[in-house]
């Protein structure tokens, strides 16, 4: 039940890499279809991860850290401005944000806005969580 996870973790750290340059560059930098891609199979991993979390009984530690995936997002919107925040916002932008940022392909927005949008993925995923329940079928 931990193999999921553990390769989960690995594609995070493979597309981590991929996005990592193009992500702190932006908008110096060009976003390229391998990004897209790499950020599709980190979505896909992403919610496949959600599930077995769920499925494992780790909903605390899945919704701390789908929590912190959403205050990322806003922090990074705020700072964007504030250079006061950005020595915070910043780890905290490539930890959360930068694995989705293949998908500013099509969007073409700043990073600031661009947090904010993945921060609402976040939150849905979060909401999602919190609200799942998983229903036992007894056959008789």
């Amino acid at each position: 039940m931990k193999k999921p996870i553990i390769y989960i973790i690995l594609i995070f750290i493979v597309v981590f890499g991929i996005n990592f340059i193009t992500s702190i560059a932006y908008p110096d930098s060009s976003i390229t279809v391998i990004n897209l891609v790499a950020s599709i199979i980190f979505v896909i991993a992403f919610s496949i991860g959600v599930i077995k979390l769920i499925e494992m009984n780790k909903r605390k530690i899945l919704i701390l850290f789908l929590l912190g995936g959403f205050l990322s997002g806003m922090l990074n919107y705020i700072a964007y401005d504030l250079i006061i925040l950005r020595g915070i916002a910043t780890p905290l932008y490539c930890l959360f944000i930068t694995p989705f940022f293949g998908f500013n392909l099509f969007l073409g927005v700043k990073f600031g806005l661009f947090s904010a949008i993945i921060s609402v993925f976040y939150l849905i995923a979060l909401i999602i969580t919190i609200l799942y329940r998983r229903e036992k079928v007894e056959i008789s």
